[in-house]
């Protein structure tokens, strides 16, 4: 099903680029040569901020010149996300930078797999739900 508005062009987008992160994050921390290891670092900073460019697009609409879109925009966490990832890309490679760019983007894909499920087959949400609680829920605390 090709997405038809721009709005679900965006979230199209932003799934894809929520994987990407992922996957970055992935190569990054995987022991591998340091040329694949710094790109991993560098693209997975790139996804980020232009995920959260996109998000803040979707949320906020275009830019206006006022001092309510500027609180809006000062008072978003995707703001914050978006000048960490664009400040670290100048940076050295640094684990920790990634930790929470990469969380928040897995916690958004853990959410849509759960509602995907849940609508899609729920004959199996007994199964899911034991899963989650028994083996998800002590390994994440």
């Amino acid at each position: 099903m090709k997405p038809k508005t721009f709005v679900d062009r965006a979230n199209f987008f932003s799934h894809i680029l929520r994987l990407l992160v992922v996957i970055c994050f992935i190569v990054y921390i995987v022991p591998s040569p340091e040329q694949i290891n710094g790109a991993g670092y560098k693209y997975c900073l790139i996804f980020a901020a232009l995920l959260n460019l996109t998000e803040l697009g979707v949320q906020h609409g275009r830019p206006r010149m006022n001092h309510e879109y500027a609180r809006e925009l000062i008072l978003n966490y995707r703001t914050h996300y978006l000048t960490v990832a664009l400040m670290f890309l100048l940076h050295d490679p640094t684990f920790l930078v990634l930790i929470p760019l990469t969380l928040n983007e897995v916690g958004f894909i853990a959410h849509y797999i759960d509602a995907t499920v849940r609508v899609a087959n729920p004959a199996r949400l007994e199964r899911y739900d034991y899963a989650i609680n028994h083996y998800l829920g002590p390994l994440l605390t």
